[in-house]
């Protein structure tokens, strides 16, 4: 099997920005009044990291567009859903520890089952989906003129999400969650099709913007994105809104112009230790994006406690992102070992790869 480090390099990015996404939670970014200079570059680096579970789709896309349905294709789900129960597992050990035993088994377990095992496993129970109508999506790819694919998808969901924003009789022309339909919304939430047929554009040809262009498009996008975060807040707390929903024009112009810079810029690895270490790393993003969650709430609780390093200290997310980046991997790392020594026949010998 080829084997794209550009996208073992995109994966592990984009769990990169996923840490950094949720840092700001811990920051207190969206209870700090939104004026003045500080908190506009805040939402800048913010409003980047949207790009990362985008990113993953786009991935998702671009490895599975030849894959059609066979006796063995749904069993490809084995793998995402072990190592979900796995992380999940581990995580319900930290927090009876945490809470001293006083959990409910039954409350637990439940959680597991209704993917809340993680904070963060919505994106399996969405993937689980996406994989099972994949075969479906690709014939579709392969017989439909892409056009109308491309027209259909965005009409469904970045359309709304990008002109929903408005209460015309309020005055108030950027409100959150009472708004006035400009355009139909009922099908928003098929997103994921759209960040997967872009992947499968990049794989089929990359003859997408030069690369500067793509830099212009994303710092535009980023500023032109925080710049309506900034005026929705109107020097009050952070206010969500559709313009930062991940099938906003802003995100979208993001993800399709990152994911472009990485596809164009040529490099080799001449190192095949290098090589095999990306390799490891990358295999192991699944597990840790699910354990950044525990590693989320440890790290930053005792940071504050041990260290007295607040995340509100603006330097602190140079310590605070690389550490639960590191510690996610290496626990996946472990989670991955267990799982290949019980299931795999071939033992540690074999690489498995996720997304595919």
């Amino acid at each position: 099997m080829r084997r794209y480090f550009k996208i073992d390099f995109l994966r592990l990015f984009a769990l990169l920005l996923v840490i950094f996404l949720h840092y700001w939670s811990f920051q207190g970014l969206y209870q700090t009044k939104t004026v003045g200079i500080q908190p506009f570059l805040a939402l800048m680096m913010r409003n980047f990291a949207m790009i990362c579970v985008p990113i993953f789709m786009v991935i998702t896309g671009f490895l599975n567009v030849n894959k059609s349905v066979s006796s063995g294709y749904i069993l490809g789900l084995k793998k995402v859903y072990i190592i979900y129960l796995f992380c999940s597992f581990i995580i319900f050990i930290a927090e009876i520890i945490y809470h001293r035993g006083q959990l409910s088994l039954l409350n637990e377990i439940i959680k597991i089952l209704c993917f809340k095992g993680s904070n963060y496993a919505w994106y399996v129970e969405m993937y689980i989906g996406l994989y099972i109508i994949i075969p479906l999506l690709n014939a579709v790819w392969k017989s439909i003129d892409k056009k109308y694919i491309f027209l259909a998808i965005i009409l469904l969901t970045v359309l709304p999400d990008s002109l929903n924003w408005f209460n015309f009789e309020s005055g108030k022309l950027l409100f959150s969650d009472d708004y006035n339909k400009l355009f139909p919304e009922y099908w928003i939430s098929v997103y994921p099709i759209f960040y997967y047929y872009i992947g499968c554009l990049f794989r089929e040809k990359n003859e997408c913007l030069g690369i500067k262009i793509s830099i212009c498009l994303i710092v535009f996008s980023d500023l032109a994105m925080s710049i309506v975060c900034y005026v929705a807040a109107n020097g009050n707390d952070f206010v969500w809104g559709k313009w930062q929903a991940y099938s906003s024009v802003f995100v979208v112009v993001m993800t399709i112009s990152f994911v472009n810079i990485i596809t164009k810029i040529n490099v080799k690895l001449e190192s095949s230790r290098l090589k095999k270490f990306i390799v490891l790393l990358s295999d192991s993003v699944y597990g840790a994006y699910l354990m950044s969650y525990l590693f989320d709430n440890v790290i930053y609780t005792y940071g504050i406690k041990v260290f007295g390093l607040s995340p509100q200290i603006a330097w602190s997310c140079l310590i605070y992102v690389p550490m639960i980046f590191l510690s996610s991997l290496a626990m996946s790392y472990l989670i991955l070992r267990l799982y290949r020594l019980i299931f795999d026949k071939q033992g540690f010998r074999k690489l498995p790869v996720y997304f595919k």
